[in-house]
């Protein structure tokens, strides 16, 4: 049975920095000697990805010889536990009672795992954990700024070995672990100073070495230099000339002889205590004094202490290096080797850590380009840009078309790229300029009469993901009688969640009222995608129809009559706000809310009317246009409000023609005017409609809360308010 803090988990690594032996210090950065914390340096991280059970489990320690990877710990029977690590084969069941603590082995003793059971509860199915590495812990220290990186510095770090368990522990040892395979030096070597180059005579000598680091140099067996190099081949490491002579050595030339190892830029020293305590440094860039310091890569060569008794505890510093001129960097390792005999065994492990080295010149947006086809993101970026935006000039064809793919990508300080492959397509012609494709035409057209009351939706989906650009407005034409050509003015809706509610990521609806109409009206509509920038639209040429069989609902023809001179009609069907198309071709419409009425002409106001009986001051007929006086005749449609052109509008009276609004001269003409208004019964829910003897225009009224006639239009070309009439912009606007 595997008792926890015996075998491989016999010797420990724990914190300094506390105040008494065994007291409380959580963060590395203050490990800067004094006494043992309480907090064990962890080898390896996890994160428990899956599996379900085992509850009552905690993990306490996974020894450093694990590989880093998916690893499971299983439940077998009612309480004992299996460590399946991702680099080794499982080891027998262990049996933990509840409270207990113990040591789970694979069957590469080494490679095992320390728990607690915390509960009563039985340990059931399974844990699937990935161990990892873990970043700024003591042996990582923390991340290099760029500032740092630029000018170089120095950190050191103390921490404690501990035996914590019941026996003596004999023949400790620590020393530098290789990051790479050991090479022999080829044709070229350093010389007595400054820059040069190291190669070796191995075809791919380099390939597992890190892309910049530290070159551990021999001569037979003996020191001759340790150096940082900022980059390398298969075959060759660059070494700048701030990069000689690196933790504690000197630089000196080389020989073809040589052998060289990847080693991580530390060093360690041993530091016996005095009365539970070693020394303490003022700050991490401060160096410890009387440390004989080391940097060889053998059991033989390391630090050693040749006993240990049970409890007992030994300093050990660490000293990290930057050299000037240190290149960024997202995952860089210092490695440690740890041997020592206990019980009679030799066991040994590694203790290791990561950090970061940043460079902010490395911040960049950054430009991928593909002409016809995808972009090649391992090659070179064609732009790259510190901000956003940011431009990039396209070269356009000989001839024909050209279709670029772009890809942009932001990197960090550390040299991380983001990994997103989205491409941006772009096609330009033979002079440069932008070729728009037409998005996608929508798809499930229909006009639904579902409101009654002569009302009728537009509806559509239209699918974005394939569309580049993408469309966000919807284009409905509207025709009378006959099927639109897409070459009237059409009704142009945003694709935004207020029209058609859910805007989902990839499918954008359209639900919009077009209008009411009258019982049997033959209602054909195109209803396109269009992108509002290039004015680029679908191509769909086959409109959705309708034949409405309900129309507006009439009024009760009870006449109110409230404050003032308005006329009330009572009903609530015509709604408190709502739009009318009254000449789809021409962009006509009506549009009104509580307190007011509205007549336009695309983005044209012509005018406003507002009515509020509990507010005189309040009311008014606002427009910008001049009243003129003029006999007006002619031959109008059936409609209250007869468009001929969109300059040209006319308002009905009886059938004849009654006023005019010319938007070319800005002027609203009609026969005469009065203030006096006749009382008709009327029975309709139109804003504007024509009644036998006149046409009224009706506004709700907020304070008796219902419609009143406010302005109407007599047979006789006369113009009768009961509200003032102000000019825009003098007495009141729009608003």
């Amino acid at each position: 049975m595997a008792t926890a803090f015996t075998k491989i988990d016999a010797l420990g690594l724990y914190l300094s920095g506390a105040t008494v032996a065994g007291g409380g210090q959580p963060l590395p950065a203050s490990a800067l000697g004094g006494y043992r914390s309480s907090k064990e340096v962890q080898r390896l991280g996890f994160v428990v990805r899956g599996g379900f059970g085992i509850k009552p489990i905690r993990i306490d320690w996974i020894s450093g010889s694990n590989g880093t990877g998916r690893s499971a710990l299983n439940a077998s029977g009612t309480t004992s536990l299996i460590w399946d690590p991702y680099d080794a084969t499982a080891g027998t069941a262990v049996s933990v009672a509840n409270g207990e603590t113990k040591l789970i082995e694979s069957n590469t003793v080494a490679k095992s795992i320390r728990v607690t059971r915390m509960s009563s509860d039985t340990p059931k199915g399974n844990l699937a954990i990935d161990v990892v590495d873990v970043f700024n812990d003591l042996l990582g220290f923390s991340n290099i700024s760029s500032d740092d990186a630029t000018a170089g510095k120095a950190n050191y770090r103390a921490a404690f070995i501990r035996n914590h368990s019941g026996a003596t522990i004999t023949d400790i040892k620590v020393w530098i672990k290789t990051l790479g395979t050991q090479r022999v030096s080829g044709t070229a070597q350093l010389g007595s100073s400054g820059s040069g180059t190291i190669t070796t005579a191995t075809a791919s000598g380099f390939a597992d070495w890190p892309t910049s680091g530290w070159c551990h140099i021999k001569n037979a067996g003996t020191t001759r230099e340790i150096v940082y190099y900022t980059s390398r081949t298969s075959t060759s490491l660059t070494v700048p000339a701030a990069g000689r002579g690196r933790l504690g050595t000197s630089a000196a030339a080389g020989a073809n002889t040589d052998t060289i190892d990847a080693v991580p830029g530390i060093r360690v020293g041993l530091e016996a205590p005095s009365s539970d305590a070693i020394q303490t440094i003022a700050n991490e860039t401060t160096a410890p004094t009387g440390i004989t310091w080391n940097a060889q890569t053998t059991s033989a060569t390391g630090v050693s202490i040749a006993s240990l008794a049970a409890s007992a505890d030994y300093g050990l510093w660490i000293h990290r290096d930057t050299p000037a001129g240190m290149v960024a960097g997202a995952q860089i390792r210092n490695s440690l080797n740890i041997e020592f005999v206990y019980s009679a065994t030799t066991y040994s492990t590694v203790w290791s850590g990561l950090y970061r080295c940043a460079n902010n010149a490395l911040r960049l947006y950054e430009l991928y380009s593909g002409t016809d086809t995808s972009p090649d993101l391992t090659a070179t970026a064609a732009t790259t840009s510190a901000t956003l935006p940011f431009n990039h000039a396209l070269t356009p064809p000989g001839s024909g078309n050209r279709t670029y793919h772009i890809v942009v990508r932001y990197r960090n300080a550390y040299g991380l790229t983001s990994l997103n492959r989205y491409e941006r397509k772009t096609k330009i012609d033979s002079t440069g300029a932008l070729v728009v494709k037409n998005p996608s035409a929508p798809t499930n057209m229909s006009l639904q009469g579902e409101i009654g009351g002569g009302g009728v939706y537009a509806r559509a989906h239209y699918t974005a993901i394939d569309d580049d650009p993408v469309a966000n407005t919807w284009a409905i034409y509207l025709a009378n009688g006959s099927n639109p050509t897409g070459s009237e003015t059409p009704i142009l809706v945003p694709m935004t969640i207020e029209n058609g509610g859910l805007f989902r990521r990839n499918v954008r609806p359209l639900s919009y009222l077009i209008g009411t109409f009258i019982s049997g009206a033959d209602v054909r509509a195109l209803i396109r995608t269009r992108h509002s920038a290039s004015g680029a639209e679908s191509t769909n040429t086959t409109p959705a129809t309708i034949t409405t069989t309900t129309g507006p609902v009439g009024l009760p023809r009870v006449p109110m009559f409230g404050p003032g001179f308005g006329q009330i009609q009572r009903g609530a069907s015509l709604g408190v706000g709502g739009t009318k198309i009254i000449s789809a071709p021409y962009n006509v419409y009506l549009s009104w809310d509580s307190g007011y009425l509205d007549l336009w002409v695309g983005t044209d106001h012509i005018f406003r009317i507002r009515y509020d009986s509990s507010g005189a001051a309040n009311n008014g007929i606002w427009t910008t246009y001049a009243f003129a006086k003029d006999v007006i005749s002619g031959t109008p449609t059936s409609e209250p409000i007869d468009v001929v052109s969109a300059t040209e509008l006319y308002i009905t009276s009886n059938g004849v023609r009654r006023m005019k609004i010319d938007r070319s001269a800005g002027t609203i003409s009609f026969t005469s005017m009065d203030k006096a208004l006749t009382r008709r019964s009327s029975n309709s829910s139109q804003p504007v409609f024509d009644a036998t003897f006149q046409t009224l225009f009706q506004v709700y009224d907020p304070y008796a809360g219902d419609y009143a006639t406010a302005l109407d239009l007599d047979s006789d070309g006369t113009l009768r308010m009961n509200v003032p009439w102000r000019r825009a912009g003098t007495v009141g606007d729009f608003n």
